[in-house]
């Protein structure tokens, strides 16, 4: 599992996923419960997106503080040809 998260990461993002980020994605494809805390630029977003690239039918709810990055995440999970929708108090 984990070499294939790392292949269809670099796919389709061309970003190539570091072990923390893996470790992360794995367990999530695995049906594992998940959380995650890291800083600022840690790579988060990707962590725990990149299951979905494997199996589509995987939903995952991302609560965020900002109307803006929630916005972005959406838009950039599209571009990486998943559904992705931001609902907040301007949708």
């Amino acid at each position: 599992v984990r070499e294939s998260l790392r292949q269809v990461t670099r796919r389709v993002t061309s970003m190539d996923p570091r072990e923390g980020q893996l470790d992360v994605g794995e367990a999530m494809y695995l049906d594992r419960n998940v959380v995650l805390l890291a800083g600022t630029g840690w790579g988060k977003t990707l962590a725990f997106i990149m299951a979905c690239f494997l199996d589509p039918t995987i939903v995952i709810i991302i609560i965020s503080p900002l109307n803006a990055l929630e916005d972005d995440q959406a838009r950039r999970f599209r571009e990486w040809g998943l559904r992705a929708v931001s609902v907040n108090g301007t949708t």
